[in-house]
């Protein structure tokens, strides 16, 4: 269960924006196997317009595989 990796502002401008420096353990087995931080969901990383921007969901994160 993932909670908190992001915030949705509401209403009136409908933004969402990721918690600064959220790190998410994936697990497998047990066991830590990828860590994730999730930095952006706007394309390269700017929201189109101040109010309602539509232009997400373009994923931009950091991960890193356990070994």
């Amino acid at each position: 269960n993932v909670i908190g990796w992001a915030n949705y502002t509401g209403q009136p401008n409908h933004q969402v924006l990721a918690v600064a420096n959220r790190t998410i353990i994936i697990s497998k087995e047990g066991k830590p196997f990828f860590k994730i931080r999730m930095n952006n969901v706007y394309e390269n990383e700017t929201m189109n317009r101040e109010i309602a921007p539509n232009n997400y969901f373009f994923y931009s994160i950091d991960y890193q595989e356990f070994k």
